[in-house]
């Protein structure tokens, strides 16, 4: 549907902040002008709440009626709609548009209808459900309808169910009933020549676990705990199952290497497990270019892959085991040269694309310092907001409760029952692992964050950094206000270039839209320029 505005009628399609949008972008459409109404009889607060003052006109009275549509300009001067504003969803701390994932959806040649909804589990997790139909004589399986959108939409937005329905319920005005939709089907379709049954004990012991962790079945052997759904939440609580099923405790890294039931019972029926095994994670693996190595997490950085060069293969390095608890080192020597021994089973020689989040910043520039001193090469140095151990500030009483309280209103009652939750994992961590009543939902994730946070701690007062002659690319996020160094203490450390970005955001929400654009933007940037810088010395032409 795509209308042309009306005479005397002024149309924009405005983002958040009531800035209009690009040629493209999605915002909600406003309307303004002579034909609009005063507001609705009789309800005085949904009037304010819709109609709003209008930024762009002069006259005092103005007004703006705010439609809840979802829409966007087509390069044409058409407007077209997207869908309602209220399908606009909140899932782990992201902002998704419903209509974007359907409307992708759409594109694909098999897809005749789909809309997309939030379902919630009994364990009170959220997750992504489409429900689609199929052209006449048009087939398409699940996987491959994963695999179209992988290729279009970044990790966070991927629904984690597929239901293929014969029509839609409909309403009896002709719009889809989302209310009528079925269940996200807990028995799984699939074709009888790609199911792989489980053959022997080990497969069928890890299919049931995989079922009830998931909530699907059946689970064929073969089949990709992520392409079915699986994240990093869910994968604590997997391997939580398996350990106690198995008595084994492997590295969480181990999963995100071998994602199916068969890869992973093949690695259990081994006979000696140590958390000397991979801590290196595939997020991207293929790619013509020297692969990325980020340190410290997966989720974060899988939100960047859809705006890199397809032809840059990246890795995270994780060091966690099979709880989500974190591997202890002496230090973050120990700990950045570990992570250089992984690198280098894949990437023996440089030069060397290494980068961090946070305190992952810190580990990735302590491996650039052993690299160099070891005669690599580093291309690429990127810090993610990350600042030197020492560079916080201690946060005064009043900003921090008035922190506290702002993030009360923004998040309701919920946020108190996170902070309650956080403090004791912190001070009965250990002891819930060992009792199972204590595993209330989240609670083992939340154990591993208070775990990893003491020993970040523990480990930034005792490294002490040097400077490093290298060059150095930050990028820094706006929202700065508990740090004392302007440039996150960087500067006294810095022998060489100190590149610095500045992204819109705080510390979380660079990642996000629309700042996580310009982020990977930059990073490439700096990725193809300490390429090319290599290159050129390499051949003796350092102009």
């Amino acid at each position: 549907m795509s209308p042309r505005k009306i005479t005397n009628t002024q149309i924009y399609i405005l983002n958040e902040n009531l800035q209009p949008v690009a040629v493209g972008e999605s915002g909600e459409l406003h309307i303004g002008g002579i034909g609009l109404a005063r507001g609705y009889l009789n309800r005085p607060e949904l009037t304010t709440e819709k109609f709003i003052f209008d930024p762009f006109s002069s006259q005092r009275e103005a007004r703006l009626y705010k439609t809840g549509d979802l829409a966007r300009y087509l390069s044409d001067g058409n407007i077209e709609f997207l869908g309602r504003i209220d399908h606009q969803v909140k899932i782990r701390g992201f902002r998704i548009e419903l209509a974007e994932i359907e409307i992708v959806l759409r594109q694909h040649p098999s897809v005749k209808e789909t809309v997309v909804i939030v379902r919630e589990e009994v364990s009170g997790e959220k997750r992504l459900v489409a429900y689609l139909t199929l052209n006449q004589e048009q087939t398409a399986k699940v996987e491959q309808l994963r695999r179209f959108l992988e290729q279009k939409l970044p990790a966070y937005m991927m629904p984690s169910a597929f239901v293929i329905l014969k029509a839609l319920p409909m309403t009896p005005n002709g719009k889809i009933d989302r209310r009528s939709l079925p269940e996200s089907a807990q028995t799984r379709q699939q074709a009888e020549e790609t199911f792989a049954a489980p053959s022997n004990e080990t497969e069928l012991q890890l299919a049931k676990i995989w079922e009830k962790v998931l909530g699907i079945e059946p689970i064929g052997i073969r089949d990709n705990f992520f392409d079915l759904g699986g994240d990093s939440l869910l994968s604590i609580r997997l391997f939580a199952q398996v350990q106690e099923a198995f008595k084994k405790n492997l590295p969480l890294a181990i999963l995100y290497q071998n994602p199916t039931i068969e890869q992973l019972a093949i690695i259990l029926r081994q006979l000696e497990f140590s958390v000397s095994l991979s801590c290196l994670v595939p997020i991207k693996p293929n790619g013509s270019k020297p692969p990325l190595f980020f340190c410290q997490g997966v989720n974060l950085y899988q939100s960047l892959i859809p705006y890199l060069d397809s032809e840059q293969p990246v890795y995270a390095l994780i060091s966690r085991d099979g709880q989500g608890m974190p591997v202890r080192f002496n230090g973050i020597e120990e700990l950045a040269s570990r992570y250089i021994n992984e690198i280098r089973t894949l990437q023996p020689e440089g030069p060397y694309l290494l980068g961090g989040h946070s305190f992952g910043g810190v580990i990735a520039f302590e491996m650039a310092q052993q690299l160099s001193s070891q005669g690599q090469h580093i291309a690429l140095l990127a810090l993610f907001d990350s600042h030197v151990p020492g560079a916080m500030k201690k946060i005064p009483i009043a900003n921090r409760l008035s922190y506290k309280w702002n993030q009360f209103l923004k998040i309701g009652p919920a946020y108190l029952l996170q902070g309650g939750m956080a403090r004791l994992a912190q001070k009965y961590g250990n002891i819930a692992l060992k009792n199972k009543f204590l595993r209330i939902k989240n609670f083992q994730h939340l154990v591993g964050r208070a775990a990893y946070f003491k020993l970040v701690e523990e480990y930034a007062t005792k490294y002490i950094p040097q400077v490093y002659l290298g060059r150095i690319t930050l990028l820094m996020a706006s929202d700065r206000r508990f740090l004392d160094e302007p440039k996150l203490g960087w500067t006294k450390l810095a022998g060489g270039e100190l590149e610095i970005h500045e992204i819109p955001g705080d510390h979380l929400s660079i990642f996000k839209e629309p700042s996580i654009q310009l982020m990977a933007k930059k990073l490439e940037l700096s990725i193809d320029e300490g390429l090319t810088s290599y290159y050129r010395t390499k051949l003796g032409n350092p102009a």
